[in-house]
């Protein structure tokens, strides 16, 4: 069998994924029979080598920094400033035994907390044992029954545990706990463990050993993205997301104007929440976290309110938003938006304050290259190729915007319209070669064009439409633009990026400034630009598993996305989304 595994399922509206799972001879000698409790403890005696040994200690370091339980998507309990005893409840644990590991608790001062694992087993157990067990009133005053919740948070606080032969006691054990059980346990085996009711076996193992044969000894771990063997520490790391990113919003969002289309991948990248969507000022609460797309107003915002403005991602699909293709990475900012020049935001405050790790800058670095290798962009859109002029000129890209945008509203200075950028960049660079490409929307009819911006040919040289633009900036020179996103994908590819306006890559001495943005200054390097914008900033969703994924995984998807032939469904999808943009623009107009 596989030893550790991470699997995903659905139940009721959330996802729930476990984590842990014990070994076959772990889980044959918990079941009790003397044979393989035998079997099990001439299994630890033997030595481990020193990778396994490393490979053990690795584990447990992680899981506590990771902060990982068994089962995952329930959320913590508030332990701050509690110190306490746990006493774990299985399914199978006698009212006899119960009362027994009460007396043996009551011999400590801490208060006593009974807690079972998520099996509805388990829970039930859990909640017979407090109605009809036995207990003093001097224990059952210090005595408190936990629902289900999230349980790294309780052996944190704990300071010993009692259990007959829960498997939650793998966790304490994780936790480096002392716990307390019977001789006939194979935890007894362990050197944090104490045998209660019998004199103690003679020889124990040490704690990495004990956690090799009880959770990595067999085969390898299952990735759930990949669907292939991997370390047990990048399982951990996999799970240490899911419940980063679940736990980062609060347990109730109001999410507010949001169309029935959006609502699905709404709830996909704030897995982990509940939901309330609202239309009306009334149905706002007095207070709590209220979801907004982009820089949409509220009617009236409650000083308890707390807004969270979301937006596309960096790395976003392929295929436009305007034409409803679903989107692999949306933005969560609690302080504005990345935008939005006239106030902070959190990518701007993580640009302001961090410093890298080497670890860090590697993996900034190499997914700057993989994405210059693959030649991903936002959206990844266009069908033709496109081949540099004969010309000694240097060649100068200038990337159209829809006019309409919230990035120009607040983001663009004095040249606010795609006419203006490109009159300005052909006055300044007279003997250049200019191209300008008009933005994909705006080509595919989603959106409308600018001011004046069929005139645009006749202050550019070339005018490209359907062509990737990953492929134009690999032959271009410079980049010119007001606030495009094309700019940091310039910058990706090491190319020089001329700024009229004041995108959220401007001003950190990476690009030329026409004018210099506020409250910018420190001087960065590609590396963290990288690892703010599209590592620490986003959130990605993979749609293998449709939990919370990372920017290297997306990569890999989006490739296995363009690689695959279309099917007539996939033609469909996008004939009616196409149509479905085409009648909402003829009954509300362009944008």
């Amino acid at each position: 069998m596989s030893t550790l595994a991470a699997v995903l399922q659905e139940k009721t509206a959330q996802s729930d994924w476990a984590l842990l799972t014990a070994s076959a001879d772990f889980l044959a000698a918990l079941g009790g029979e003397a044979q393989a409790l035998l079997h099990w403890r001439q299994i630890v005696a033997k030595p481990l080598s020193k990778i396994a040994l490393d490979e053990s200690l690795a584990f447990i370091q992680q899981w506590q920094q990771l902060e990982l339980a068994c089962c995952n998507y329930l959320r913590p309990v508030n332990t701050a400033g509690l110190t306490c005893q746990l006493l774990l409840i299985d399914h199978q644990l006698s009212e006899k035994l119960f009362s027994q590991l009460l007396q043996q608790a009551a011999e400590f001062p801490e208060p006593i907390i009974c807690l079972a694992a998520t099996s509805p087993a388990d829970q039930l157990r859990l909640q017979q044992l407090q109605q009809t067990a036995v207990i003093s009133p001097e224990i059952r005053e210090r005595l408190q029954f936990q629902p289900a919740c999230h349980t790294a948070s309780l052996m944190q606080a704990a300071s010993r545990v009692f259990c007959s032969r829960s498997l939650l006691a793998l966790e304490a054990l994780l936790w480096q706990k002392p716990l307390h059980c019977g001789q006939d346990s194979p935890l007894v085996s362990c050197e944090l463990s104490h045998g209660l009711f019998s004199q103690q076996i003679a020889a124990k193992v040490v704690l990495p050993v004990f956690i090799h044969h009880a959770i990595l000894a067999g085969e390898q771990a299952l990735h759930p993205e990949r669907q292939q063997a991997c370390s047990p520490i990048e399982l951990l790391n996999w799970a240490g997301l899911q419940q980063r990113m679940r736990l980062s919003l609060p347990q109730q969002l109001y999410a507010y104007g949001f169309s029935r289309f959006w609502r699905k991948t709404l709830q996909r990248f704030s897995q982990g929440s509940a939901i309330r969507f609202v239309h009306q000022e009334a149905e706002l609460p007095a207070q709590g976290t209220v979801l907004v797309w982009g820089r949409r107003a509220l009617p009236v915002v409650q000083p308890g309110l707390r807004l969270i403005r979301l937006e596309d991602g960096f790395i976003r699909s392929v295929g436009l938003g305007a034409e409803f293709a679903q989107p692999m990475s949306w933005i969560f900012d609690q302080q504005g938006l990345y935008f939005d020049a006239t106030q902070p935001s959190d990518l701007e405050q993580l640009l302001q304050t961090l410093t890298l790790t080497d670890q860090q800058r590697e993996r900034a670095e190499a997914l700057r290259q993989r994405i210059c290798q693959q030649g991903v962009t936002k959206y990844n859109v266009g069908q033709t190729g496109w081949q540099r002029p004969d010309t000694n000129k240097p060649v100068l890209l200038v990337p159209g915007q829809v006019e309409t945008d919230a990035s120009i509203e607040f983001g663009a200075h004095q040249v606010r319209s795609n006419l203006q950028l490109l009159q300005q960049v052909r006055t300044n660079n007279p003997d250049a070669w200019v191209i300008y490409k008009p933005h994909p929307d705006v080509y595919s009819g989603a959106r409308a064009k600018g001011a004046g911006e069929d005139e645009a040919i006749r202050f550019c040289d070339e005018l490209v439409l359907d062509v990737s633009m990953a492929e134009l900036l690999q032959q271009v020179d410079e980049v010119h633009l007001m606030t495009s996103l094309t700019g940091f994908e310039a910058l990706l590819r090491g190319k020089k990026v001329v700024c009229y306006g004041w995108p959220f890559y401007a001003g950190w001495g990476l690009t030329e400034d026409r004018f210099a943005p506020p409250r910018r200054g420190r001087p960065l390097d590609i590396a963290t630009l990288v690892y703010a914008t599209l590592i620490a900033y986003p959130r990605y969703i993979s749609d293998v598993t449709g939990g919370f994924s990372t920017p290297e995984q997306v990569l890999t998807e989006l490739e296995q996305r363009r690689q695959q032939n279309p099917t007539l469904a996939d033609k469909a999808l996008l004939w009616v989304r196409k149509r479905v943009r085409w009648v909402l623009n003829l009954l509300f107009g362009k944008k």
